[in-house]
């Protein structure tokens, strides 16, 4: 069976929130010049390697909120702050879709079948704080997404439109709100205007073309 140190992609650093602390600095600091790192093993030689970032911040925070300060850590739900709107199982060459992305999942039920993946798709939208582009694309390139055919990847391009959406709303809102009506450019692109609320106009490859705000907006006044 598969351990959580032989099966871990470390924590995301999409979204991560550490309170400030000189304390936690310090340790941190003396952890990464004292601990040694294996290719192999990871730091300290736990296990935690063979992931992109092992190496770096992403493979450190993760052995040292893992294992040396393990309990002075929340972990945030993942649908809510970090949602990437991807499937929830990984398919294997046989086509099963039985072994669920989270390793808290791999579990068997009493019934004697499998824990259901949690499906961040299929989370309440309004309660979502987070969304990850990484999988649907950034929002200002205008991606073109065809209708899916495929059941099970059906989800994801919706959650990925209302993504979408929501941020050129917020674009939008943010445009009216702090650029008079003469700096604003007109919001008439023709490129999937019910998504884009016209700053997408056709663009080469079946794609969109974005539309730049008139000058840079500095939002930490």
């Amino acid at each position: 069976s598969l351990s959580h140190k032989s099966w871990t992609t470390g924590i995301s650093l999409a979204f991560v929130v550490i309170k400030p602390s000189l304390r936690l600095y310090n340790r941190l600091l003396a952890t990464y010049q004292k601990t040694s790192y294996n290719p192999d093993h990871g730091w300290d030689s736990k296990g935690y390697a063979h992931y992109a970032g092992s190496m770096q911040s992403k493979g450190l925070l993760t052995y040292y909120f893992s294992e040396v300060e393990p309990n002075r850590k929340i972990e945030l739900h993942r649908c809510i702050f970090n949602n990437l709107a991807d499937m929830p199982f990984i398919a294997d060459k046989t086509g099963s879709k039985d072994t669920c992305r989270d390793v808290k999942e791999h579990q068997i039920l009493p019934d004697g079948s499998a824990m259901p993946c949690t499906d961040c798709r299929r989370q309440l939208y309004e309660e979502i704080v987070v969304a990850n582009f990484a999988l649907c694309q950034a929002p200002w390139v205008c991606p073109y997404m065809k209708i899916v055919a495929i059941p099970l990847l059906r989800p994801t391009f919706e959650m990925c439109r209302r993504f979408h959406e929501s941020w050129f709303r917020l674009r939008k809102r943010v445009e009216e709100n702090i650029l008079s009506p003469s700096e604003q450019v007109k919001a008439n692109g023709m490129f999937q205007p019910e998504l884009f609320h016209g700053y997408c106009i056709p663009g080469m490859g079946g794609g969109g073309a974005y539309v730049n705000m008139a000058r840079s907006i500095n939002l930490s006044n």
